[in-house]
């Protein structure tokens, strides 16, 4: 709106600079998103300098990782992510209520730390088997943050990303 755009220009007066999301029209009616950065330079009478960035893409990549999130979180399974090295980096809430722990508590954990079947030598042979069959189903027992052991059924799937791999 035009009252955006002069809140922006007097943002960008003041501080010299800003950068924001907007939306803006084509030549063919069609809109799509942008990011703007903006520098104003009181040199000579004043001049903006304006750099436009279409976000399109990113704007759809945010919703689809939030929609896949979502569905995660809201999985009545916990869900694992795993590093090749055995180092829990993302868990969702059930999976975090089921063992009594906080997300924080899980994230950096190693699985040897809550599943007593794995040492690092048997983690680096089981992610070695499940690097060569694709996925593993098999059942153990599990810590509990009051000392009882959990039974699960677990479902791991191999996946490479770029060159991280994860389970």
């Amino acid at each position: 709106s035009a009252a955006d755009t002069a809140a922006h220009i007097q943002k960008v007066m003041a501080q010299g600079e800003d950068r924001f999301e907007s939306r803006h029209r084509r030549k063919d009616g069609s809109i799509f998103e942008v990011e703007v950065s903006a520098q104003y330079r009181p040199a000579e009478g004043g001049r903006f300098v304006v750099f436009l960035q279409d976000i399109t893409g990113r704007k759809q990549a945010e919703e689809i990782l939030q929609l896949t999130r979502s569905g995660v979180e809201a999985a009545s399974d916990g869900v694992f992510w795993m590093a090749a090295d055995g180092r829990i980096i993302d868990v969702n809430e059930a999976a975090c209520r089921t063992r009594g722990v906080s997300r924080e508590a899980m994230l950096n954990t190693m699985v040897w730390e809550i599943d007593p079947i794995w040492s690092p030598q048997a983690w680096s042979q089981h992610f070695a088997e499940l690097r060569q069959h694709g996925s593993l189903r098999f059942e153990a027992d599990q810590n509990h943050r009051d000392g009882r052991m959990i039974p699960v059924e677990i479902v791991a799937n191999y996946v490479k990303t770029g060159d991280k791999e994860f389970n």
